[in-house]
Order: C-alpha cells, then sequence, then structure tokens
C-alpha cells in the first residue's frame, strides 16, 4: 500500500501526547435483546489501553501499555460498565488533565451517548467530554490529511502502513460477534473453559484494535513536517462550563425514579413498573430531543465535509 499526505493542517492540530492517553474501542452486539425489552444491540465490551508505561521495543511495539476492559453480559451490566468507564475517565483526568481519548470512526462517541441516553446516567459527564474536546477521532484525521491506494479507510486496511499482520483467531468485528455468541451458549451449557477461553479470543481482538489506534496516532504524527498550522478549527476545543444547577436537580429527580425500578427486569414489570419507567424517562425528554442536533452539529466541526453524516429527519444534499 501507498499513500500521500494532503492536508498538512490537519496533522499540525492533533494534540500533543500525554502520560494519560486512552485508546479505547467498542465490541457490541447488534441483534442482542433482553426478554420482555424492544431495544435492540448490546456493548458487551468496552476495551482500551494505557500508556503511562509504554516503553516500545523493536519485537514488541505495544510493550509497556496496560489493557483494561469493561465487561457487560446483560442490560444492567452494560448499565454499570458505562458508569465505571466514565468515573475511570474521571479520575485519569485529575492526575493527566491533558489526556485524549484516541478511537477510530464515529462509533465510540456515538454509543457512549446512545448508552447514556438509554441508562438515564453520564449523560452530562459524557456532554463535558465532548464538549472538552477529549474524544480524537483518527478516522477524521486520515481522511483528511492522507490519500491512500486502497478504496477502503477501515483501520485493518491501514495497518500494513504501520504495524505487522495480526496472527489473532478473531479477525474483525463480525468474527468478535459469532465468537460472543459461542460464548454465550457455552456459558449457557455450562462449560465454563471454553467460555472463557472464547472471552480471552475476543479480549485480544480488541486488545489488538486498541494497539493499533495507538500505533496509528503515532505514524500521523510521524508524518508531520512541523510546519505553521494555519488559522483553522482545531481538532480540540476550549472546557466549557459544566451543567446548569436546574439541569442538575432534574438530573438527580430522574435518577431517583429510576432507581425505583432499577433492580426490575422488563419482563418483569408490572403496569405501575412500567409507569413508573416512563415518568422517569419524560423528566429530561426535552432535552434529550435536543442533544442529537448538537451532536451531530459539533461532529461535523471535527470532520471534513466529504465525510459529514445526514440522518433521516436532516438528509445531507446530493451533490
Amino acid at each position: 500500500m501507498t499513500y500521500e499526505v494532503i492536508d498538512q493542517d490537519v496533522l499540525a492540530r492533533m494534540p500533543a501526547p500525554s502520560p494519560g492517553d486512552i485508546f479505547f474501542d467498542f465490541e457490541g452486539d447488534p441483534l442482542w435483546i433482553e426478554p420482555g425489552d424492544t431495544t435492540w444491540g448490546l456493548e458487551y465490551l468496552f476495551g482500551l489501553i494505557e500508556v503511562d508505561q509504554y516503553s516500545p521495543t523493536a519485537e514488541d511495539p505495544a510493550a509497556g501499555t496496560r489493557f483494561r476492559a469493561f465487561w457487560a453480559h446483560d442490560r444492567a451490566e452494560e448499565r454499570q460498565a458505562l458508569i465505571d468507564f466514565v468515573s475511570y475517565v474521571t479520575e485519569r483526568r485529575k492526575r493527566w488533565p491533558d489526556l485524549h481519548i484516541y478511537h477510530y470512526a464515529p462509533y465510540e462517541t456515538a454509543a457512549l451517548t446512545r448508552l447514556a441516553a438509554r441508562h438515564g446516567v453520564c449523560e452530562d459527564e459524557i456532554d463535558q467530554f465532548l464538549r472538552d474536546g477529549l474524544f480524537i477521532d483518527l478516522y477524521a484525521v486520515v481522511r483528511g490529511a492522507v490519500r491512500v491506494s486502497d478504496r477502503s479507510y477501515s483501520l485493518k486496511k491501514l495497518e500494513p502502513l504501520y504495524m505487522a499482520a495480526r496472527d489473532a483467531e478473531v479477525t474483525n468485528a463480525a468474527d468478535s460477534i459469532v465468537v460472543y455468541h459461542q460464548y454465550m451458549a457455552a456459558r449457557d451449557a455450562g462449560r465454563e473453559e471454553e467460555a472463557g477461553r472464547l472471552l480471552d479470543d475476543i479480549t485480544a481482538y480488541n486488545r489488538d484494535d486498541c494497539v493499533s489506534t495507538m500505533l496509528l496516532a503515532g505514524w500521523l504524527r510521524g508524518l508531520r513536517d512541523d510546519s505553521p498550522v494555519s488559522d483553522s478549527e482545531p481538532l480540540e476545543s476550549e472546557p466549557s462550563r459544566g451543567p446548569s444547577e436546574r439541569t442538575l436537580s432534574h438530573i438527580a429527580l430522574e435518577s431517583s425514579v429510576r432507581n425505583l425500578i432499577a433492580s426490575i427486569k422488563p419482563a418483569e414489570r408490572t403496569a405501575d413498573d412500567r409507569a413508573v419507567a416512563l415518568a422517569a424517562s419524560a423528566i429530561l425528554f426535552h432535552a434529550r430531543e435536543a442533544k442529537p442536533f448538537w451532536q451531530r452539529y459539533f461532529d461535523r466541526l471535527r470532520h471534513p465535509a466529504r465525510e459529514w453524516r445526514g440522518s433521516r429527519d436532516h438528509p445531507l444534499p446530493r451533490p
């Protein structure tokens, strides 16, 4: 594969590396559904690597990195994984205020905002992460700065430019979903050793994706020519103020109402329980309805115009 740098400004606006940086990747099953519920999809693994002890060698370019996994095998665990992930990032920022979370393509930020709305937790924390420019989408950097000799810009297609070929059992996201279904079947049948091995295969794949994202960031920085950056929108933004006291009070009220039925699975809820769930969802309904517009707006600020995504309600005009 060959490549050509087409815009040094995009590369120059990448933030400086920090020992607190995180390289993040989700694994999810879009076909998972909980009995009694109508919501499809489960994010079963929040995977990331830390680099504060990073000490690469020729034999192991990921030496010194630490992998951390937040697993979720049902809807309640998914909610807890989101809370734990956000708490982890918040605590890590106290030590490294300049850290960023690197990912490839918009899925990670879209999934986090979707999960926060689904579970009614961590919404303002994730909004603040987005407002602070914490997330760096390397797909947007690659598409804006580099032209490659392949029709696809998937992470796997770019890897020959900066890392050796993978040799893991799981090689793509579709394989990960298949292996996760095999894990659930083994778990439900009581085959614990097989289930553990299958989870290890998914873990290895997710870690490889995180390492690939880390090596891609380093490769992109190596393409910079250190020319002064022109006056244009940076990849990150200045921190902004947090939610108002009124919003915080609404969040607290919603949380207290949701907690009344938090331990009751959807299939086991009575009519009164469903009424409580609806009442909880109504408290911040209008605020949530407005969020997609602003999230789409700020997402477009960070991506080349040719990569802007339309929606069913606001399709992009055809060229």
